[in-house]
């Protein structure tokens, strides 16, 4: 989990499948479905410096139970228990020193960290305040989109008309729509 959370690679986190034997046969779970997501989601939370938020969802396949865990890319990254640890290819190492420090850097952007933050917590839904070229005074509209990429220097928003925009994080001035209970992003749009 923490090296998911911790993504250096940039993929976004990572599923992990509880119940799969090395040589990925099923072999289902050896406690039950309610212990083994308490048992997971206690590890996250209480095992993980800082915490780590899960996605747990027990299915069955084969007449067998497996835990399907999603952990997401974090925004409080680095996530240690004892070693930091980061994903490379297919198995978890140690990071070093200077990986350590470039995993507190990609969040140093204080607009990143809260997008990120919104992300993990699903908050995706946002008002999208876009205002005229002319200056952050002329209102000109107030659409929701679902924002589906975060980088290190821009958002990707998606509207309900399958309408895709790519806005630079420097662009962006973030709030909250009380009103309607989510995130808000203010930005101008060209015409």
């Amino acid at each position: 989990m923490i090296a998911f959370a911790n993504d250096l690679a940039g993929r976004g986190g990572g599923t992990i499948i509880i119940g799969q034997g090395p040589d990925k046969a099923v072999v289902g779970l050896r406690i039950e479905s309610d212990k083994a997501q308490q048992k997971i989601a206690n590890l996250a939370r209480n095992g993980c410096r800082p915490a780590i938020h899960v996605g747990i969802e027990i299915c069955e396949y084969e007449a067998k139970n497996l835990a399907i865990v999603d952990v997401k890319s974090s925004a409080a990254k680095p996530h240690f228990r004892g070693d930091c640890y980061v994903r490379q290819g297919s198995t978890n190492r140690a990071a070093t020193d200077a990986e350590i420090i470039v995993l507190r850097s990609t969040t140093a952007d204080p607009k990143l960290r809260q997008l990120m933050k919104w992300k993990e917590e699903g908050q995706t839904r946002l008002t999208c305040v876009q205002l005229q070229p002319s200056g952050f005074t002329k209102l000109r509209s107030v659409v929701v989109a679902d924002f589906r990429e975060i980088t290190e220097t821009y958002i990707v928003l998606g509207y309900p008309d399958s309408f895709v925009l790519t806005v630079p994080l420097e662009e962006l001035r973030l709030g909250f729509d009380h009103q309607n209970k989510r995130p808000e992003i203010t930005f101008v749009r060209e015409a």
